[in-house]
């Protein structure tokens, strides 16, 4: 039975990142949910069955559901069910069942979308993204664009371009780059970048972030002379400049 006297860690449309509840009993599938969708800039939490998902579901009450339809001590359309007697909330049907008939189905019973395993995991994020904003009512982030480097960030395609044709980035530069173009304009501490694109353990790991944004700098052809649009704020942090009001918000930790 789900607790009602929770209190929520984040709903949708606020400055957080969005949660999402991963429920498989198979742990590679937790895994790569998980992965797929912190790279994306979501914060995951894992249940490997319905009566764990329900505890956790009660605990941190989630943006989105991504679920498996057989679990060990439950069925997954009637775990879902019981979730959304508790309170509304998207879901995604991950399950071997992937025939035309199979997703009909899981959609008529309630799955805002259904995805086939194995899958994709870039189309996994593409959809959680898609049905996130969907349930905020938000429109996508336009591209961001630097115009002295001739670059454009799409956050919501996960795409840069420069010159017109596409930079290829590590998962930390994108991870680095992405977080300074969802806040541009806003300093973002060491401690801050290091622990949402490389995880806590590395929240100190300053050497780390300089090499990474180093080698970012360098992909988007920033001149060895200046730091570009990428400002370094001493003792703080990294800034991205869009529009030449660097430094007027800061956030760090």
């Amino acid at each position: 039975m789900v607790s009602r006297t929770a209190s929520p860690v984040h709903r949708t449309g606020s400055l957080e990142e969005p949660v999402v509840l991963a429920v498989d009993d198979d742990a590679p599938v937790r895994r790569l949910v998980q992965r797929t969708l912190r790279d994306e800039g979501f914060k995951v939490v894992t249940a490997s069955d319905g009566s764990e998902a329900l505890r956790i579901f009660g605990d941190i009450r989630p943006d989105l559901v991504v679920l498996d339809l057989l679990l060990p001590d439950t069925d997954g359309f009637e775990l879902l069910r019981q979730m959304r007697d508790f309170e509304p909330v998207p879901a995604i049907i991950l399950s071997q069942r992937s025939r035309r008939s199979d997703i009909r189905v899981g959609l008529d019973l309630g799955a805002d979308d259904y995805l086939g395993k194995p899958f994709d995991p870039e189309e996994l994020g593409a959809r959680a993204r898609a049905l996130l904003r969907r349930a905020s009512g938000k429109a996508p982030q336009a591209a961001i664009r630097l115009p002295e480097l001739n670059v454009e960030v799409d956050v919501e395609h996960r795409v840069v371009r420069r010159k017109g044709e596409p930079v290829w980035l590590t998962r930390h530069e994108w991870g680095v780059l992405r977080e300074m173009a969802v806040h541009p304009n806003t300093v973002l501490g060491h401690g801050e970048l290091l622990t949402t694109v490389w995880g806590p353990d590395y929240r100190d790991d300053v050497r780390t972030l300089r090499t990474t944004i180093g080698k970012l700098r360098r992909k988007l052809g920033v001149p060895r002379s200046t730091g570009g649009p990428i400002k370094t704020i001493p003792r703080l942090g990294y800034l991205l400049d869009v529009d030449g009001t660097a430094g007027r918000t800061s956030r760090w930790s």
